[in-house]
């Protein structure tokens, strides 16, 4: 009932879960890098990201039952606490030496922050890491942008549908879109487990990465074009393509990312790739929000994905060999 609290939590949750993001991911190839396994950085990450996914589907259908039940969304938000907190405990547990180099503790905040500093602008002049730090971010902040019109899509195929599971509109539409996501998510889920044996059918990791990256962009402006047309079903389904096609290519994107910098700096470059995807989705939202305004959703996501594939030559990732 007051947006702007609700702006402000959404605010400091963004900026907060961007930086936890890229320490995570750097935690997690730091681990590899300590078991001499550096080479399965898509794998590893791929799986982790998938157990991910799943915890998300369960969630969507909790979500459905509390909506059915309560009427009311958000309890959903008061629940959420719950995983937090164990997910908090678990980091908790994580090995010391994870924390990094404890001869860093007799460095000054402002010293530490040059060095890494120091290492970003260094990163940014490798063409390969502003390629890669933009062909990830784009396609990602594409699918922040874009998800959020599933919803309605989803409710609109609820209603429409002749099974009538209860009387009331809402609940009808919450419980369906709860099942939806659960079986998106699962779907997600494993996408993201095989993402590193997808990757191995490429010599380099920028093949994947741009094909991925296009095959996004095009099943969103063929499923505006059949939610333009009222075939609501195949709008659908070729939105889900996009969810999967995210977590397809996200591990690959990922390690492709952490293996173009040191160490030092993996954890500020992640972070970084986290924010501007948060950039990015805060400039494609409001444009293809006025789109959708303007045309209707069906030729927003057609006149966005076709800006963003003319533009694409600029974040095309080169092939690895072409470095320097």
């Amino acid at each position: 009932q007051n947006f702007v609290g609700f702006l402000a939590a959404m605010f400091f949750f963004a900026v907060g879960d961007a930086f936890r993001t890229g320490v995570h991911k750097a935690m997690i190839f730091e681990y590899l890098l300590k078991q001499q396994k550096q080479q399965f950085k898509t794998d590893y990450y791929g799986r982790t990201r998938s157990w991910s996914q799943m915890g998300t589907a369960f969630s969507s259908l909790l979500a459905g039952a509390f909506v059915v039940l309560t009427g009311d969304y958000g309890l959903i938000f008061l629940f959420s606490i719950v995983p937090y907190v164990a997910d908090l405990l678990l980091v908790m547990s994580y090995p010391k030496w994870l924390d990094g180099d404890n001869d860093s503790a007799q460095t000054s905040v402002s010293e530490r922050f040059k060095i890494v500093w120091k290492a970003f602008l260094a990163s940014l002049k490798n063409s390969f890491m502003l390629r890669g730090l933009t062909n990830n971010a784009v396609h990602s902040a594409f699918y922040a942008s874009a998800k959020d019109y599933l919803q309605p899509l989803l409710k609109v195929l609820a209603l429409s549908l002749p099974l009538q599971l209860f009387q009331e509109a809402e609940k009808q539409s919450a419980m369906i879109i709860g099942l939806v996501y659960f079986l998106i998510y699962i779907g997600t889920s494993f996408m993201s487990r095989y993402a590193g044996n997808f990757a191995k059918l490429f010599s380099q990791p920028s093949k994947p990465l741009n094909l991925t990256l296009f095959a996004g962009l095009l099943a969103g402006i063929v499923s505006g074009f059949f939610f333009q047309h009222g075939f609501e079903l195949m709008a659908v389904v070729f939105f889900m393509v996009i969810l999967f096609n995210e977590n397809l290519r996200k591990p690959i994107g990922i390690a492709y990312v952490a293996s173009l910098t040191d160490q030092k700096s993996m954890a500020t470059l992640l972070s970084v790739q986290s924010q501007l995807k948060a950039l990015l989705a805060a400039i494609f939202a409001p444009f293809i929000g006025f789109l959708a305004d303007k045309y209707g959703i069906g030729n927003a996501l057609i006149i966005f994905g076709i800006v963003v594939i003319v533009l694409s030559p600029f974040y095309w990732v080169r092939r690895v060999r072409e470095e320097g």
